[in-house]
């Protein structure tokens, strides 16, 4: 499984909104400017973040977006799949014409390594990233030499 870059950014996007979930709406400038996002770009996922439910937006001179649920409603794995579809790796499960030595073995290996990718994704909620962020930029404070 590989990342677009449309995935990451969308993630990216989503963390941005929860950390600063103020009750204010966030204008695109300012999360693609925090997340090095393209702006152009950024404007057609946050679109698609719409039509999916997880974001809302408000026009005006303080419009802007604003996430839909709490951040720790929010798990990763929905955003994954609402961007790019299944979060599956492996090779998609065909029909052979006949049986191949290791076809039992690669399909049960294949199921384990899903489970755990979605155990980490759907498990893994953006409260849980921002404070994961919180922690590590506190552990960069009380660095001494």
């Amino acid at each position: 499984m590989v990342i677009s870059k449309r995935c990451e950014y969308a993630l990216r996007a989503i963390f941005e909104l929860g950390v600063r979930n103020s009750g204010h709406p966030v204008k695109i400038q300012a999360i693609a400017q925090a997340q090095s996002i393209p702006t152009r770009f950024l404007e057609a996922i946050l679109n698609e973040l719409k039509h999916a439910g997880f974001v809302a937006s408000k026009r005006g001179n303080d419009g802007g977006y604003y996430l839909v649920r709490q951040i720790g409603d929010l798990k990763v794995s929905e955003i994954m799949e609402a961007i790019q579809g299944s979060i599956a790796v492996g090779p998609e499960s065909s029909q052979h014409e006949s049986y191949c030595r290791g076809d039992h073995a690669f399909a049960a290996f294949w199921t384990h390594v899903n489970r755990a990718i979605y155990e980490v994704c759907g498990n893994m909620t953006f409260a849980q990233l921002k404070q994961a962020e919180a922690n590590s930029a506190e552990q960069i404070q009380h660095y001494c030499i």
